[in-house]
């Protein structure tokens, strides 16, 4: 934590291609592409990918990107900013800079939330570079009402009256262990080793000091059958989290059920919903609108400068060229 404000700031590991892209501009910026490669049915996405992971992690070590510190980052998957005025963020910026040194990075911003912070950032010399697509809900109320997909998934909620489906904080020991196991077996083996991991201890202290909230799904006989992790910030909501028996989603719905308890949740307390990045279709006609999420960079130097330039200006042509965007989306 930094400065009396208590800015939360992470630092990386010295190199590898081995971190979690949370925490590590080598990772998110390339790595992670490279463990999505065995979701890719065409050669040349499959070539592309490696392609893009191999001269990424040249190019980023080469600029000093792995000893980047960010600010407001947290061990979570989407990062939600506190509400703040651009002019505070330039403040919070050259509090970092003056403690930790000036070479920052900051994740978490998005061009339909930040606008006037990504303007001051980039002002202030930051290069903003187009990271990934996610979904806002930015009134999950309306969504509720009006999507038809969502409609059909509360018939299926009456459908399985035999389930619960609430918010969560009390998880024993083995429930625990089981959410961690579910979590890993969708986030980490089926989609990326490069996503974040977590142990069952972690998921209790995050529960204890209020980091997390759990909503669950329990089957008939009380077992924790799914659950997502959420937590809120200013206005929004989201839920960087999520797990759910496999073996079971023949029989259940869990995770359609799971999307929509994050929709109910969020209406109820009036809060827009950060679904994150992922299943597009699937969110957008949930009442899921696209925005892009930014990873802002401080490059010092002119060769850092230059690097950076050149992710930026690949990133945002891959975001807005039809055919590259559908690849990107799948990553």
């Amino acid at each position: 934590m930094l400065g009396d404000d208590g800015i939360p700031v992470s630092f990386p590991r010295p190199g590898g291609p081995d971190q979690s892209f949370i925490g590590s501009l080598r990772s998110g910026l390339g790595g992670y592409a490279a463990t999505r490669t065995k979701h890719m049915k065409r050669p040349l996405e499959v070539a592309m990918a490696l392609a893009v992971a191999r001269l990424s992690g040249l190019l980023i070590g080469s600029a000093g990107g792995d000893g980047m510190a960010m600010l407001f980052n947290l061990p979570f998957s989407t990062v939600l900013l506190p509400d703040l005025a651009a002019d505070d963020m330039l403040r919070h910026v050259a509090c970092a800079s003056h403690a930790i040194g000036p070479r920052l990075a900051i994740r978490g911003l998005n061009d339909a939330q930040h606008m006037p912070i990504l303007a001051a950032l980039r002002h202030a010399g930051f290069i903003l570079i187009p990271w990934r697509q996610i979904f806002l809900v930015p009134q999950p109320a309306v969504a509720l009402s009006r999507s038809g997909q969502v409609a059909r998934d509360l018939r299926l909620r009456r459908k399985h009256k035999d389930l619960t489906v609430a918010t969560d904080d009390v998880l024993d020991d083995e429930e625990l262990d089981a959410a961690v196991a579910m979590y890993r077996q969708l986030y980490i083996h089926k989609y990326s080793v490069q996503n974040p991991d977590f142990s069952a201890g972690f998921l209790r202290a995050a529960l204890r000091t209020g980091a997390l909230r759990f909503l669950t799904v329990r089957d008939p006989s009380g077992t924790v059958i799914g659950f997502v992790g959420y937590y809120c910030n200013g206005t929004t909501m989201t839920t960087p989290m999520i797990g759910y028996a496999m073996d079971r989603a023949s029989t259940y719905p869990i995770y359609r059920l799971l999307m929509l308890a994050q929709l109910q949740l969020a209406a109820e307390v009036g809060l827009a919903l950060n679904w994150s990045s992922g299943v597009p279709e699937f969110k957008a006609l949930r009442g899921g609108e696209p925005a892009l999420e930014y990873i802002a960079i401080a490059p010092q130097g002119a060769w850092p400068r230059l690097v950076f330039s050149g992710f930026a200006a690949t990133n945002r042509f891959a975001f807005t060229s039809p055919l590259l965007r559908k690849v990107v989306q799948r990553i």
